[in-house]
């Protein structure tokens, strides 16, 4: 957020140079900041290019203040780097740690020394800088907000090119985590506390049965026995297994249901809170629960911070901590704890800013975690990342819920031509410019399925409704959007489709069904806080299905739009886990057996029943999947009787179509703006929808979407 009148930038000499802070050192008391910027060439490296770059000599230089602060020393000591022939001339690349924060309110700044000029810097940041500076000697960092001209439109575009690279090549990433006092200590000891218990719980499994040791180290539960074989033909169901799901009785006695449903007990010593965790009303919780409600945790930019770093480590203010330590907290917690976070990460009547948000930051959270792994080895496609999080994360620039995405992306060159910071260029005609390059690209499919008029309620008229409304995070836009991704893109899939004067999709389908019924009751977002809500939908879901389609077993269909077997995405390898998790739900769903004829005590948001959950992984994981088919959806049956899960905005008359080389099933209405022009309404998925042979004969025609 510097002002171009207040600060002057030098021009980078290279293509691939960026400037490194180097940050003056200063009592911990002391307001006042001063740093200076040395430019450095990414290219230079000798870490990368070994043999066109000198290896780098650390030494001890003496900085001198330009122009000298009044009463303040003019001179201070850093470590630099220098080439090893000339010790005194300073090496073409310049080591650093990189800066990942929050910018903050922009409206209320602080000033701060730059190159002897007063610059304005968020009060995020200059806390940032007070927190990270050290005693004694100057401090080499990268922060975005001063190390690139902000000003400069054509820099900030070549810069964000190498954001990936700045990243990579920083020693380490700060990721600055502003908690309140003692929260931070607070989290540090909690962490140690999981990662002992953890330690002693494999500790004790590895004396134990060596098979469940196994199956828990592939990510499988010993419960699962010999049925993993018979997941295999799952595709049409009939593999000559019994598919007709047990209804167990409610019982205090876990041993005894477990007994019945023909899963082993699990044990008293393979939970993590047999090993010394703190009860869930410690206040060593609460700062958890502060930490991952943490504004950090919301912006995209940390994507690539984070995905590109060789080493995480995050700064409370007052304490410090490797995020590695907090990946094996939160692994061991979601594998091995007996109440699978909810109570860790939500509790009533706590004052917090958002009381869903710790656990929408856990989330986002996990997402940085397991795509750090997956993504350093098998970097991916643009289109992919920003399926995944462009409407899962935050910018204050909304153009950077595209552009943020870039430098993470394996095909991120192809893109750089397309990035421009002018201020003609608003986030509409960005969206709506790539999502036409990510169609011409072949992922049509990905994209239509995250895009329409569900979501916010201020989605701009201007988007077109085939472009997905990036800039809305609402947790109920289209988040099963997200759950699969189809890898074989390509012109081939959207030959068919063109885009017409930047506002029109004119592709080729076919209208294969019209919405008859759709249930008032909605699937939430989060299952695992708003159980309640996720039980009555499911019991409306049942309802519906029993009054339309008597002749078919409801469960049957709910379990299939549960965990959508017949999707791109689906392992036939995990079906045997989720039936298991899919009987302990009907375990919890048995007392509803009397209730399901008493329709009127299931309105009004009325608890008829309050289902005990057990700490069986093959329930969470069914819940998890189930959570991601159905969250934010709302239960619907077709005319020609197939059900299904639509966007929350789908209302009854709509149509079902499905594209030209597309799977998916999209829901449109009439746009009023004559025949064969529809209003996107979003994804859907019905059961059985794929097998009508009409999907092959009917002749396609022209589907406008506007």
């Amino acid at each position: 957020m510097t002002d171009a009148t207040t600060a002057t930038y030098t021009p980078l000499p290279t293509p691939t140079s960026i400037r490194i802070l180097v940050l003056a050192p200063a009592l911990p008391s002391s307001p006042e900041i001063n740093c200076y910027l040395l430019p450095s060439d990414l290219n230079s490296d000798h870490n990368l290019f070994p043999e066109t770059n000198p290896r780098p000599i650390k030494s001890l230089s003496v900085m001198y203040t330009s122009p000298p602060l009044p009463g303040k020393p003019n001179e201070f000591i850093v470590w630099t780097d220098t080439t090893p022939t000339q010790p005194r001339k300073m090496h073409p690349f310049q080591r650093y740690s990189a800066l990942s924060y929050v910018w903050g309110d922009p409206s209320d700044p602080v000033y701060i020394n730059l190159d002897g000029r007063q610059v304005p810097v968020t009060r995020n940041l200059y806390a940032a800088l007070r927190a990270v500076r050290k005693l004694h000697a100057g401090k080499r960092l990268w922060v975005d907000a001063l190390c690139i001209d902000q000003s400069d439109c054509e820099e900030k575009r070549v810069q964000i090119g190498l954001m990936r690279r700045v990243y990579e090549q920083a020693k380490r990433v700060i990721a600055f985590v502003p908690l309140e006092k003692g929260d931070g200590g607070r989290v540090v000891e909690l962490v140690g506390r999981v990662c002992r218990a953890e330690r002693l719980l494999r500790a004790e499994m590895e004396g134990g049965d060596s098979q469940d040791d196994e199956d828990d180290e592939d990510g499988d539960d010993g419960e699962d026995g010999d049925d993993g074989e018979n997941g295999e033909d799952g595709e049409d169901g009939e593999d000559g297994e019994d598919h007709t799901f047990k209804v167990v009785p409610q019982t205090d006695d876990l041993e005894l249901q477990l007994q019945q449903l023909g899963i082993a007990d699990p044990g008293p010593t393979k939970f993590l809170e047999r090993f010394g965790l703190p009860t869930v009303d410690s206040p060593l919780w609460v700062s958890w629960r502060r930490f991952f409600a943490s504004p950090y945790f919301q912006r995209i930019w940390i994507l690539q911070e984070f995905l590109s770093a060789k080493k995480v480590r995050f700064h409370f203010g007052d304490a410090r901590l490797d995020a590695s330590a907090v990946i094996v907290a939160c692994y061991a917690i979601r594998e091995y704890s007996e109440v699978d976070n909810r109570a860790y990460m939500q509790r009533r009547g706590e004052e917090l800013a958002d009381s869903g948000q710790p656990h929408r930051g856990l989330k986002r959270a996990w997402l940085m975690f397991e795509k750090r792994v997956i993504w350093k080895k098998c970097p991916a496609a643009l289109a992919e990342l920003i399926v995944l999080a462009g409407q899962f994360f935050m910018a204050t620039d909304l153009r950077d819920k595209v552009y943020a995405l870039i430098g993470l992306a394996k095909d991120g060159q192809e893109y750089m031509g397309h990035v421009s910071y002018e201020p003609s260029e608003t986030h509409i005609k960005v969206f709506t410019r790539f999502a036409r390059l990510l169609i011409e690209k072949g992922y049509a499919e990905e994209l239509l399925r995250c895009s329409g008029i569900s979501g916010s309620a201020d989605r701009d008229p201007e988007l077109p409704t085939w472009v997905p409304n990036w800039a809305d995070t609402s947790p109920s836009v289209n988040p099963g959007a997200r759950m699969v991704f189809t890898a074989q893109a390509g012109p081939a899939r959207t030959a068919s489709m063109r885009v017409l004067d930047d506002t029109k999709l004119c592709a080729r389908g076919v209208v294969v069904d019209t919405i008859k019924a759709t249930s008032e009751r909605m699937f939430p977002v989060s299952p695992s806080q708003d159980w309640m809500d996720w039980i009555v939908a499911t019991v409306k879901a049942t309802i519906m299905i029993r009054d339309t389609l008597p002749e078919v077993n409801p469960m049957e269909i709910i379990f299939e739009l549960f965990i959508r077997k017949r999707s791109l995405a689906f392992d036939t390898d995990d079906l045997p886990r989720l039936k298991k998790g899919f009987e302990v739900f009907l375990g919890q769903l048995s007392s509803l057996s009397r209730a399901l004829p008493m329709r009127d005590k299931l309105g009004g948001g009325e608890t008829v029943i309050m289902p005990r959950l057990e700490p069986l992984r093959a329930f969470f994981f069914f819940r998890d999947r189930s959570n991601r088919a159905t969250a934010g959806t709302r239960f619907c049956i077709t005319e020609e009787g197939f059900c299904g899960v639509a966007p929350e905005k789908v209302i009854v008359g709509d149509q079902v179509v499905v594209l030209d080389g597309n799977a998916t099933a999209l829901i449109v209405r009439d746009s009023g703006k004559g025949e064969g022009s529809y209003v996107l309404v979003g994804g859907a998925y019905f059961h059985g929808l794929g097998e009508l042979d009409r999907l092959s004969t009917e002749p396609s025609r022209d589907i406008v979407l506007v």
